[in-house]
């Protein structure tokens, strides 16, 4: 019962990010393309007001790769997400793609 709790839980909040609002806007007029290549974070800080949560944060996606993300509560996993996904945005470092 415990594991189906936690499981339920994790559903829950995969759902909640992905039914969340972006932060980031695309200019008017944008044009929509179909992301060939990788994903690449470099030099990433993230932080909640002062206190920083993310620091100095280099991910680099292939194209066709698929990766996991896995820590503990309060880890950063789902701000991580949020940052590949362009929900938010970092106060400090690069995207490319």
């Amino acid at each position: 019962t415990n594991v189906y709790q936690r499981g339920n839980a994790s559903y829950k909040r995969i759902l909640e990010l992905l039914e969340e609002k972006p932060d980031i806007h695309d200019a008017p007029r944008a044009e929509h393309h179909t992301l060939k290549g990788g994903i690449k974070l470099a030099d990433i800080y993230f932080s909640y007001g002062e206190q920083a949560v993310l620091e100095n944060v280099n991910i680099d996606i292939k194209e066709g790769q698929y990766i996991g993300i896995c820590g503990g509560i309060g880890s950063g996993k789902s701000i991580i997400a949020r940052l590949i996904l362009r929900i938010i945005c970092p106060y400090k470092g690069r995207y490319a793609v």
